[in-house]
């Protein structure tokens, strides 16, 4: 009787994981531009998903965002993509867009991934709860946060902050000092011109090519290459 019931467990599990895995995903994209000065700043913070910055000449930001659901355990997943907001405050000087979700379970495989251009020369702040950032070619300063993902920073001409709880951070090509602080995660730099301020209790750091200052605490491997 015990060895019949595991086998029937078994069976419905293996039946709910191969539905869920067939399932359909349900998207739906939001085009939008807006102006933005070049000395003005600009920040997106996003809740689950991907965030991918491209630097241009326009003094416009132009934003994909596509919201997505895993259809399988609901029968209309595009009223909850609806349900996702995406709040956005436009300004010539300044712009915020910020993903929120609303609180109720059927939600949980949904996500908005990001991919925006913006003014060369603005100030830049982006934070994600889960899900990887990336930048590149930029020329002012950034500050990005992730509680949960890999940050990726490219060919950088300002100062630089990034902050992780756990997530790995990749820095390549920063003209600017540079500050970084990790719970768990490892830093891989590369060709840095400014000052290091590093903190992190869990992961190692390798650098190579860096002229500057270096100061920090770290509680793990520390690796100094010239």
């Amino acid at each position: 009787m015990k060895k019949s019931v595991i086998i029937l467990l078994i069976i419905i599990c293996l039946v709910l994981f191969y539905n869920f895995s067939w399932a359909d995903r349900v998207e739906k994209v939001i085009e939008e531009n807006f102006l933005l000065n070049n000395t003005g700043s600009f920040s997106l913070n996003n809740v689950a998903g991907e965030i991918v910055v491209h630097s241009w000449e326009k003094e416009e930001v132009r934003m994909v965002a596509t919201k997505s659901i895993t259809s399988w355990g609901t029968s209309d997943p595009e009223e909850l993509l609806d349900k996702i907001e995406i709040e956005i405050t436009s300004k010539p000087e300044n712009l915020k867009i910020s993903t929120h979700f609303p609180q109720f379970s059927w939600i949980r495989n949904a996500r908005v991934d990001y991919e925006v251009w913006i003014p060369r020369e603005v100030n830049v702040r982006l934070s994600s709860v889960s899900g990887t950032i990336q930048m590149k070619s930029h020329l002012n300063r950034v500050y990005a946060n992730t509680v949960s993902g890999k940050i990726k920073l490219d060919d950088i001409n300002g100062n630089v902050e990034v902050k992780t709880t756990s997530g790995d951070t990749i820095i390549n090509d920063v003209r600017g000092d540079f500050i970084w602080s990790s719970t768990s995660g490892e830093l891989d730099m590369l060709n840095l011109v400014g000052d290091l301020d590093l903190h992190t209790v869990s992961g190692d750091i390798s650098c190579s090519a860096v002229n500057g200052k270096i100061k920090g605490y770290k509680q793990g491997t520390f690796f100094l290459f010239d």
